[in-house]
């Protein structure tokens, strides 16, 4: 089945002239046995160039450990930390970054950003959605496996979309 989330209409950072494209409406993620879909409704993705691109940002806390020392942290450098209070924290083995530049994968065993490019992206500016389509194997999930994970998501504005060159 499809995992739904709806949020709240309008409550973005007004800071950026660009700020309805960093407000998320809706999130989806569903799964079979070789990929993770994801659809991300957003209020607005400008036509014009953006010289802050819409970025969806994902962290995928694939083993639900409370007590694991792996990212607490989501959207690269945005400041923006995930559960820092309550008992069930989501702490990511893997944070996904999808924009128009690409899509990128941080892997905290590595340190590093990389393109995942067999991951297939689309940021529709006529449907104001971002889709994508992860293998299951760059987030480090088995395959043809049921299981359950934490997700936590944010939508940004930055100024370089790529992390691998910020």
């Amino acid at each position: 089945g499809d995992w739904i989330w709806t949020d709240r209409t309008n409550d973005q950072r007004t800071n950026s002239a660009y700020d309805l494209a960093a407000d998320l409406r809706d999130l989806r993620i569903t799964a079979d046995d070789r990929y993770v879909y994801v659809y991300a409704g957003l209020s607005d993705i400008p036509n014009a160039v953006d010289p802050s691109p819409t970025v969806l940002a994902l962290a995928f806390d694939t083993d639900r450990l409370n007590g694991d020392a792996l990212e607490n942290w989501i959207g690269d450098e945005s400041g923006t930390g995930l559960n820092s209070v309550g008992t069930n924290k989501c702490r990511a083995e893997r944070l996904v970054e999808i924009s128009q530049d690409g899509t990128f994968v941080y892997v905290p065993s590595t340190s590093t950003w990389s393109n995942a490019s067999s991951a297939r992206a689309f940021v529709g500016k006529t449907n104001n959605g971002i889709e994508a389509r992860i293998p299951r194997t760059t987030l480090g999930l088995p395959m043809a496996t049921a299981l359950t994970l934490r997700v936590a998501a944010a939508v940004f504005d930055r100024a370089a979309a790529n992390p691998q060159s910020s």
